[in-house]
């Protein structure tokens, strides 16, 4: 997956379609948490703390 520059200071957790890969991309810079659920036929971004 391919996040772009608005994001770049999140910290992300993606849960791919299969249910038993996880994958974990840390990139925080800032201030918030994102956790972003990805199915096969959706996604979504859920801010869940802020630091």
């Amino acid at each position: 997956m391919y996040f772009t520059n608005k994001y770049s200071h999140y910290k992300f957790l993606c849960i791919l379609n299969t249910n038993t890969e996880v994958k974990m991309i840390t990139m925080v810079e800032k201030q918030a948490i994102i956790h972003m659920y990805s199915t096969a036929h959706h996604s979504k971004l859920i801010i869940i703390k802020q630091l």
